[in-house]
């Protein structure tokens, strides 16, 4: 090779990678005002909906003149610039799809509002379910403080874990948001008395203490239930009754703020204790019962009901 093309092609060198290392250090720059904008967002626009439509908006700017500054590095040779990202592009479709899936999952879940910071929410991915409080939501990836999350009686409980997905699953998968409309769930849970006791007394006994509850906890406790007075009526308890095969069943249906489930349900189910204890009340169980037949009949030969 020539001496002189020799040179030149190291100033080149030399000059493109001055223009990478100026490049990668304002994409760099640019990503972190990225940051302080959306942190801001929060405060300047109360508009959930705005709000996500501005930081979709910033981002794919950011992405844009991101594009165009690695663009500009490569300023004195353009064409070798579009042929390689026309090959790495192809390359990258395929080995990196979920990536890219994952990427418009964000554009989708930011434009319709499906999900945001602090949101109580349940992806279903096939057998798979993901349940908890949004902590953030990245452009690859969703990221939950998980609830336990089932339909036993501590489903609102938090474990300790951070558990992230990738956004895709928005995609094609169903998203449960509890809070966006409200604060407020509905629960249900059940009580049995045996067949023996005055089941007319105990539902009575029941919509008493539901009644009270109910009130003390709008005007006591509002962060387990918080109500303005003209939709009291709304949320009140409702209990029905049905015969079980072990005895009398009630189910009551309650409302709470969410995450206060289970604390709301020890509040109702001492107070169930301590009413049926002191009105001859008794709370149903599993039992096998003998019957003798035949008071001669020894008591193994009892015969089973």
């Amino acid at each position: 090779m020539n001496p002189l093309t020799h040179k030149l092609e190291e100033i080149k060198l030399l000059e493109l990678t001055k223009n990478l290392v100026v490049s990668f250090v304002l994409i760099g720059l640019y990503w972190f005002i990225l940051d302080k904008i959306r942190k801001s967002l929060r405060l300047y626009i109360k508009n959930v909906k705005t709000r996500l439509l501005v930081d979709v908006i910033i981002t794919l700017f950011t992405l844009v003149i991101s594009f165009v500054t690695l663009a500009l590095a490569f300023i004195d040779n353009l064409n070798s610039f579009f042929a390689g990202l026309g090959l790495v592009s192809t390359a990258l479709v395929f080995t990196l799809q979920d990536f890219v899936a994952s990427f418009f999952g964000w554009l989708h879940l930011r434009l319709n509002h499906l999900y945001g910071l602090n949101d109580e929410i349940i992806v279903h991915a096939g057998n798979v379910k993901y349940s908890g409080r949004v902590l953030k939501v990245g452009i690859f990836r969703t990221y939950l403080k998980t609830r336990l999350g089932n339909d036993s009686h501590d489903s609102e409980l938090f474990l300790g874990r951070t558990v992230s997905f990738p956004n895709h699953l928005v995609l094609k998968d169903a998203v449960d948001n509890s809070t966006r409309n409200n604060t407020i769930l509905w629960h249900r849970t059940s009580w049995t008395i045996t067949f023996e006791s005055d089941y007319k007394k105990a539902k009575k006994l029941i919509k008493e203490m539901m009644t009270s509850q109910f009130e003390k906890m709008i005007i006591q406790a509002p962060r387990h239930l918080e109500i303005t007075t003209n939709r009291k009526n709304l949320y009140r308890p409702k209990v029905y009754t049905h015969i079980a095969d072990d005895g009398v069943c009630f189910t009551v249906w309650f409302a709470c703020n969410i995450g206060h489930y289970r604390e709301v349900l020890e509040l109702f189910s001492e107070d169930i204790l301590d009413i049926f204890g002191k009105n001859n009340v008794n709370l149903s169980y599993k039992t096998i019962r003998y019957i003798n037949q035949n008071e001669d009949v020894p008591p193994n030969q009892n015969s089973l009901d």
